[in-house]
C-alpha cells in the first residue's frame, strides 16, 4: 500500500500509488500547531500558513493561484491544534508542477512587512467569523475548561491581542524552530513514478538537514465548568469526557461507542431525543484526538427552554447505556456502519494522502482497507462496554453559550455530571 523514504536532508516522503486514478496528491505536514505556541504567540502557525501564499522570490501570491488553476488543479492549507497541512490534487502529469511550488513556497517565503499588514486584516475577520459562530466558540470553551491553561487549550486562530503581536520576527522564530526537516513530512498518493517522485522531491526541497529539539508540554484533563453569554436563539451545549490518543489500540471501540451514541442519524441521541421529542435539532457525540490524550464529546443546540429537559434526557440515555449495556442488533450494525464509514473514507487519493501523511507525522498505525475490516470485525461487545464505563463513568467538563448564567450552568453539571 505504501513505501517510506528519507531525503537527503532528512525528510521523511511516504508514498502510497494508486494506480487505478489519474490525479496524485501531495500533503507537506508539518508538525506545529497551536499546542507549540505561547499565550504571547497564540495564532502563529495559523498566520504563517496564511502567509506561505503571499509569494516567493520567484512568483506572487497571484503566480501561485494562476499556476494551479492553469492546470486545473487546487492548493489549499489547513491547521490544526498539533499540524499544519499544505497540500495539493492535480493530474498525474502535473505533480513536478505541485511539488515544485510547494518547495518554493516553503523554502523561500516572502513574508514582507505589508503583506504581514494586509493578511492580519483577513485573519481578524477569520476570528470574527468564529466569534459568530456560537459552536466554534462552545468547542473552543470546552478545550479551556477541559484543559485550563494547558497548550491544547489555546484558539488555533489565536486571538485579536495575539494577531496585532506577530511581526517578521516572530515569524521567523517560529519557523526556524518548527520547519525543520526532521518535524516535516511529505506524503502523496496517487498516479506517479516512484524513482521520478523522489528525484524531484531532492531536487526541490534544499532545506538544510537540521535537528527539531523543542519539546511540548504535557496537557491534562480536568472535570470543570464555565459558560459564556451570548443573546442568541441556541443554547449550545458541550460535555467532554476524557478520551483516547492516536496511538490506543481501542480506537476502533472507541468509534463503535461513539456511533451507537450519537455519531449518526440512527443513534441513540439523536433518535430518542431529536427525532422522538424534537427537543434539538442538533445532537451528536464525536472523537477528538490528539498525540498525548483525546476527547469523548456530546453537542447539542437548542432553545433554551428546553436545555434543562435536554439534559435530563442525555443523563437519561447515558445512565442506560452503563446500566443495560449494549444490544445484539445495535452492535453488529454499529460494526457494518464502521466498516462502511472507513472503508468509503479512502476513496480518493486526497483521502489516501491524508491517511498516510498524519499516520506518517504522528506514528499512527496506517491500515488498508482489508486491516481496516478485519479490525473491525473482531471488535468484542464486551470490550466495548469496558470502554464505555471507563468513560461514560468519569465525572465530565460541561460547556454552554448562549442566554445562560451561572444557575442554568450549575442544573446542567449537577445533572450530567451528578
Amino acid at each position: 500500500m505504501y513505501t517510506t523514504h528519507i531525503l537527503n536532508n532528512g525528510i521523511r516522503v511516504i508514498l502510497s500509488k494508486l494506480e487505478q486514478y489519474r490525479s496524485t496528491s501531495i500533503g507537506l505536514w508539518i508538525k506545529t500547531g497551536s499546542i507549540d505556541e505561547t499565550e504571547e504567540n497564540n495564532g502563529i502557525s495559523h498566520f504563517i500558513e496564511h502567509m506561505l501564499f503571499k509569494g516567493t522570490s520567484k512568483r506572487s501570491a497571484r503566480d501561485i493561484a494562476e499556476a494551479f488553476d492553469s492546470i486545473g488543479g487546487d492548493l489549499n492549507a489547513f491547521t490544526s491544534k498539533e499540524c499544519t497541512c499544505f497540500h495539493a490534487k492535480v493530474l498525474d502529469r502535473h505533480i513536478d508542477i505541485a511539488i515544485e511550488i510547494i518547495a518554493d513556497m516553503i523554502n523561500d517565503p516572502l513574508m514582507d512587512t505589508e503583506d504581514i499588514k494586509l493578511e492580519k486584516s483577513v485573519v481578524l475577520d477569520e476570528i470574527m467569523m468564529a466569534e459568530d459562530t456560537p459552536d466554534d466558540v462552545s468547542y473552543d470553551l470546552i478545550s479551556k475548561v477541559i484543559y485550563h491553561d494547558g497548550t491544547l487549550s489555546r484558539p488555533i486562530l489565536g486571538t485579536k491581542e495575539t494577531l496585532d503581536s506577530i511581526n517578521q520576527d516572530i515569524i521567523k522564530k517560529h519557523l526556524d524552530d518548527y520547519y525543520t526537516t526532521d518535524n516535516l513530512v511529505i506524503s502523496i498518493a496517487g498516479s506517479f513514478d516512484e524513482e521520478t517522485i523522489i528525484n524531484l522531491l531532492n531536487q526541490h526541497f534544499t532545506m538544510p538537514e537540521s535537528s527539531h529539539k523543542n519539546h511540548k508540554e504535557k496537557n491534562y484533563f480536568h472535570s470543570d465548568s464555565s459558560f459564556v453569554y451570548r443573546d442568541i436563539e441556541q443554547v449550545h451545549l458541550e460535555i467532554g469526557y476524557e478520551g483516547m490518543p492516536y496511538s490506543s489500540d481501542e480506537i476502533f471501540n472507541l468509534a463503535a461507542l461513539n456511533n451507537i451514541l450519537g455519531a449518526s442519524v440512527s443513534s441513540r441521541l439523536f433518535q430518542n431525543i431529536r427525532e422522538s421529542k424534537g427537543l434539538t435539532y442538533s445532537i451528536n457525540s464525536y472523537l477528538t484526538q490528539y498525540e498525548d490524550n483525546g476527547l469523548f464529546s456530546v453537542y447539542a443546540s437548542m432553545h433554551v427552554s428546553n436545555l434543562k429537559l435536554v439534559c435530563d434526557l442525555i443523563k437519561i440515555e447515558l445512565d442506560k447505556l452503563l446500566k443495560d449495556g449494549l444490544e445484539e442488533k445495535e452492535f453488529l450494525r454499529v460494526k457494518e456502519q464502521l466498516k462502511g464509514n472507513y472503508i468509503l473514507d479512502l476513496e480518493g487519493t486526497d483521502s489516501y494522502m491524508n491517511l498516510i501523511g498524519k499516520g506518517h507525522l504522528f506514528d499512527i498505525k496506517i491500515r488498508v482497507p482489508d486491516e481496516v475490516e478485519a479490525a473491525i470485525n473482531n471488535i468484542k461487545k464486551s470490550e466495548v462496554e469496558a470502554l464505555m464505563l471507563k468513560i461514560l463513568s468519569s465525572k465530565p467538563s460541561i460547556a454552554l453559550v448562549g442566554r445562560v448564567d451561572q444557575k442554568l450552568l450549575d442544573e446542567c453539571t449537577s445533572v450530567i455530571g451528578g
